[in-house]
């Protein structure tokens, strides 16, 4: 649509040892979430990008400092899968281009799913927790689509699990927690992404003046907390990336 491409949520969810997709035993793998569409063009190209690190949710923060020797493969399936279609995510994984992930045939259609598997060097189990990274789609025909996370589940509770994904959310929602008390101090409270820094600021009217509240964070993953005293009786806050 408009010449770009266009991503229908920009965070997806899966379970690891979802099945034996792979068909060898190999525990720790998952086909889902998988890549569909429609609207395209005979010979349409979709390629992806990996555009960061793996990182993994412990409990409290989500950070490729959690990550101790594991790793993420991202493969086409099958016998006939090509290898120059694969990718391993690690911690120091920054950026990496060029994967296909089909061609579009004459029905302008798209529905294929590339199996993710988990695995930790030297050969152990991968540590329970959240999973995720981000890449790009893009097309020579097409703008490139806004960054998709992929959050991966391995061995956490529904409830536990469900707690990470919404962590996750809040950071790239720009989602900011504001708790009042009788006394005028209020408590902000918002999550952070590892290595963005944010900067929460204060106005008496939502068109300003807009003044710093407190200093900038730099994130670590987890959970900031900053709280201000104010006598006004409206006071709004809003959470900026400088």
């Amino acid at each position: 649509m408009d010449g770009t491409l266009r991503v229908d949520f920009t965070v997806h969810t899966g379970d690891i040892r979802e099945n034996d997709v792979l068909g060898d035993g190999t525990v720790y793998a998952s086909d889902n979430s998988g890549f569909a569409g429609s609207g395209f063009v005979f010979e349409d190209e979709l390629l992806f990008d990996i555009t960061g690190p793996l990182r993994r949710w412990n409990g409290t923060n989500w950070s490729t400092a959690n990550i101790s020797g594991e790793e993420m493969e991202f493969g086409e399936p099958g016998p006939l899968g090509n290898p120059l279609n694969s990718v391993v995510i690690g911690r120091e994984t920054r950026f990496q281009s060029g994967y296909r992930i089909a061609t579009i045939g004459t029905r302008g259609s798209l529905h294929t799913h590339f199996v993710f598997i988990l695995r930790r060097t030297p050969a152990a189990q991968p540590a329970v927790g959240a999973y995720t990274f981000p890449l790009t789609l893009r097309s020579p025909r097409y703008a490139p689509a806004p960054h998709v996370h992929l959050v991966f589940n391995n061995g956490l509770t529904p409830s536990e699990f469900e707690l990470a994904v919404d962590r996750f959310r809040s950071v790239h929602e720009a989602r900011m927690a504001v708790a009042g008390s009788q006394d005028g101090v209020v408590s902000l409270n918002r999550n952070t992404v590892e290595g963005r820094t944010t900067q929460i600021e204060s106005a008496p009217t939502p068109s300003g003046l807009w003044t710093a509240q407190g200093e900038p964070v730099h994130g670590d993953g987890g959970m900031k907390q900053l709280t201000v005293s104010t006598v006004e009786t409206n006071r709004f806050f809003r959470l900026k990336t400088p």
